[in-house]
């Protein structure tokens, strides 16, 4: 079986060093609708530097939300595009957490 990972460009603080998460639930989105929730869109997008990801108003989205190995649930948010739309058939499947600092 192959090992899932969920990757980071960031220590982001919504992880809470959390190695691994399980994927709970997941929703489709537009960017206009992250627009219109800017506290959702900083708490998702915080780097460990305080500083947030650019958002694509007329962008689609997948917002994911997991339970790490802490306990603690923590979302992100990844374009809804054919590399990610592996995450509709991946509810309940357990993913290693990798931070790739760019």
């Amino acid at each position: 079986m192959q090992d899932k990972v969920l990757k980071f460009a960031d220590n982001m603080p919504k992880l809470h060093g959390q190695t691994t998460a399980t994927l709970v639930y997941w929703s489709a989105l537009a960017g206009c609708q992250l627009a219109n929730h800017p506290a959702l869109w900083d708490y998702d997008a915080k780097k460990s530097d305080g500083s947030t990801y650019k958002l694509n108003p007329e962008g689609r989205y997948f917002l994911l939300f997991f339970v790490g190995d802490k306990g603690i649930m923590f979302s992100t948010i990844r374009k809804l595009n054919e590399e990610n739309k592996h995450y509709m058939q991946e509810v309940n499947q357990q993913f290693r957490i990798e931070v790739v600092n760019v």
